[in-house]
């Protein structure tokens, strides 16, 4: 049973982060906005899990960098990665540059935040802080609350036909 209320609880959340990475406007520091769904493979990796009556939510390791930005980063010969992802990022959104490869848009948008931080540093965003409402919360005590009382009812009325 509390189980049951646990698994309703992560379907919520997950459904929640879902709609909210597609369509939550995250506020830049520029003034801007956008959505942080490029290619839809955040909110399609998104899960949850029900362990030892707790509810564990995973997603692609990136969504820290929606909620919280990225600060700059020391100058490193590092692996590249930020501009594979920002590459990819290129890709998935269908940007065509004018004038450079995408591969160089991509080294200058790296290099960028590597020199500057994201858009979202430092004021980061609610993508995930917000995700559970106050309605969310309170059904999902209400839930929990009528499922414990099933529990202490059952057990008490196994206990009298024992007696």
């Amino acid at each position: 049973m509390v189980e049951d209320v646990l698994n309703k609880f992560g379907e919520r959340i997950v459904e929640k982060l879902r709609s909210d990475i597609r369509n939550k406007p995250l506020r830049r520091r520029d003034g801007k906005a956008y959505v942080a769904s490029a290619s839809g493979k955040l909110e399609r990796e998104l899960n949850y899990r029900v362990d030892a009556n707790s509810i564990k939510v995973y997603a692609n390791d990136y969504i820290y960098f929606l909620e919280y930005g990225r600060k700059p980063t020391q100058a490193t010969s590092g692996s590249g990665q930020v501009r594979k992802a920002i590459r990819q990022w290129i890709d998935d959104k269908g940007i065509v540059p004018r004038g450079i490869s995408k591969d160089s848009l991509a080294y200058l948008i790296a290099r960028s935040i590597h020199r500057n931080g994201t858009l979202l540093y430092p004021q980061g965003s609610d993508l995930i802080s917000g995700c559970i409402t106050d309605e969310m919360l309170s059904d999902f005590k209400n839930d929990l609350f009528l499922a414990v009382t099933d529990i202490v009812g059952q057990s008490l009325k196994t206990l009298k036909q024992a007696a």
